[in-house]
């Protein structure tokens, strides 16, 4: 059981880490766009776009990788119930 809570509770730290990363990859390839608008140039533009776009098919993803992970890794080694 405890294997199984360490995988379900750094997977979402892990997600967090890779999204922020496609975040700034995002960010930075719109921004290097040589004839942007003024009012494109401020980073946060972008984002909210990420946001929009990007990260409910990331957060769909991360539940899919949850789900999974609770049905790949072994439940731990139960006791057999006992009739008493």
């Amino acid at each position: 059981m405890l294997q199984l809570t360490w995988t379900v509770l750094i997977t979402p730290g892990i997600w967090c880490v890779m999204s922020i990363g496609y975040l700034s990859y995002w960010v930075s390839s719109i921004l290097a766009e040589p004839d942007l608008p003024v009012y494109e140039r401020n980073g946060l533009l972008p984002a909210l776009g990420f946001a929009v776009y990007r990260l409910p098919y990331l957060l769909i993803a991360l539940l899919v990788l949850i789900v999974l992970e609770l049905v790949i890794v072994p439940w731990a080694v139960r006791k057999p119930g006992s009739m008493v």
